[in-house]
């Protein structure tokens, strides 16, 4: 769509100015009246050819922002406007491609922090499956007639040892569960007074976070 608009000074019925401007929809015909009145009193200002870059411009922005490629679009009419620094419309489209821009920065910014937190986590689970097969290996306790005294003792201290600093590498994780797995185990090989009073801190943590979750489930619900 085209608006146009002519002013002619009534006493003598001579036209003194001209303008037009072109709209792609109602809304943004609204928005080219107040631009033709500001043409109309003020000027444009402009030549033939600075008009038809500053169409340009704006059909180039609007194609770019119809793409999602909202800060290009930005550009383009920040060109525009040189050319037309009065004009509202264009003020009105920049403001608007700008809000854009913006959301878009935003949601990509989330997305790459949400792929970076599913990385986390799968290396996280991956590590937590390592440290679950040794469970499961250090559980598997051999017959003692395979072994002579001294043998199956170093065996039981090198395992013990292995659980314990599992647990603790879980535990540093925050995977309490693993931890008290790995160290209930490792009781179980060699029920040793530090090993007890560190599943004790573990259990003491898995409660307290326990009780957390649900205070916060219970706040949640309430809202």
């Amino acid at each position: 769509m085209e608006a146009s608009a002519i002013m002619i000074d009534a006493e003598i019925g001579r036209r003194v100015s001209a303008t037009s401007a072109r709209a792609v929809d109602r809304a943004d015909l609204r928005e080219c009246w107040r631009d033709i009145a500001r043409d109309l009193w003020f000027g444009t200002g402009d030549s033939p050819a600075d008009a038809e870059r500053c169409d340009a411009l704006v059909k180039e922005a609007r194609q770019l922002a119809a793409d999602g490629k909202y800060s290009p679009a930005v550009d383009r009419l920040v060109e525009a406007r040189k050319l037309r620094p009065r004009s509202v419309r264009l003020q009105s489209l920049q403001d608007q491609y700008s809000r854009k821009a913006s959301e878009a920065q935003d949601n990509a910014a989330r997305e790459a922090e949400s792929k970076a937190r599913t990385a986390r986590l799968d290396g996280e689970r991956a590590k937590r499956l390592e440290l679950l097969k040794a469970v499961e290996t250090a559980q598997k306790v051999p017959t003692p007639r395979k072994y002579s005294e001294i043998e199956w003792q170093r065996w039981l201290d090198q395992r013990h040892t292995q659980l314990v600093a599992e647990a603790r590498a879980a535990r540093a994780a925050n995977s309490y569960d693993l931890a008290d797995q790995l160290l209930s185990t490792a009781f179980a090989l060699r029920p040793r007074v530090e090993v007890a009073e560190e599943l004790g801190q573990v259990r003491a943590q898995m409660t307290n976070l326990a009780q957390t979750r649900g205070r916060r489930d219970t706040a949640d619900q309430a809202e």
